[in-house]
């Protein structure tokens, strides 16, 4: 069993999130800026991402 929780998954969420009741909730949360700035600075919340 492989149980890890980064330490900054809640606050990653609470940065990059976009709240399901705004209007173009989903629109906005694939923006290419926002996946964008989400890869780059994923390192700082304990998560590496890679998109390819």
């Amino acid at each position: 069993m492989n149980v890890h929780s980064p330490k900054g998954f809640m606050s990653l969420f609470e940065t990059f999130g976009i709240d399901a009741k705004e209007e173009n909730a989903f629109e906005k949360s694939v923006a290419p800026q926002l996946l964008g700035n989400l890869a780059r600075q994923s390192a700082s919340y304990d998560m590496h991402i890679v998109m390819g």
